[in-house]
């Protein structure tokens, strides 16, 4: 009797972690310094360090399989039949999709720091102008279809070239596992009936 509490107990453990899982955002705390770029995922508070990757010690092969002419495996080569008509609706259905995945998608204390240069100071400062038109531009349209929240933005004109090593940019991208497999779901539900797939 006290087993099977034991294991009951440990298997509604396992039942509410896997809850908190797929209910609690999950996020992904992405970081670009010094020309390096490093990716943490954070899940229930714990971080994951994805990459750069830990170096690997080099396993040499003891065995090596020989194969004859005879014996190598033939490659068949995959079917992929797509009609006008079918790729259509693909692109339709994807949009939807694709809009309801940035629907869902959270991105948070985004910092990004530009140093722009070229060439001479005025040609640097006319450059400036365009450039700072264009990213400020795309970030107001960025915001109509994600949802994201700036902490620091510093795009400036460098016209000494000082800063020339010195972009850097960092942001955390959160995201609900449950909502995601619901997306999922209803991407292969509507290919499904449009006979995509």
């Amino acid at each position: 009797m006290l087993i099977l509490k034991i294991i009951l107990a440990i298997l509604l453990g396992l039942f509410l972690i896997l809850l908190l899982l797929i209910f609690c955002t999950s996020w992904a705390i992405i970081k670009f310094s010094e020309n390096e770029w490093s990716v943490k995922v954070k899940i229930l508070g714990i971080p994951i360090k994805v990459y750069p990757p830990k170096e690997k010690k080099e396993v040499k092969a003891k065995h090596k399989k020989k194969y004859s002419k005879n014996n190598t495996p033939k490659k068949t080569k995959p079917k992929f039949d797509i009609t006008f008509s079918k790729a259509a609706k693909m692109v339709s259905k994807s949009t939807g999709i694709f809009k309801r995945l940035l629907g869902a998608i959270k991105v948070r204390d985004t910092i990004l720091v530009v140093p722009i240069y070229y060439g001479e100071p005025d040609q640097t400062a006319i450059y400036y102008g365009r450039m700072s038109g264009v990213f400020y531009g795309g970030i107001a349209a960025m915001q109509n279809f994600i949802d994201i929240e700036f902490k620091k933005i510093n795009v400036f004109a460098d016209f000494n070239n000082e800063n020339k090593e010195k972009v850097s940019f960092s942001c955390k991208i959160g995201t609900t596992p449950f909502i995601m497999l619901g997306i999922a779901l209803y991407a292969f539900k509507e290919f499904k009936d449009e006979k995509i797939i």
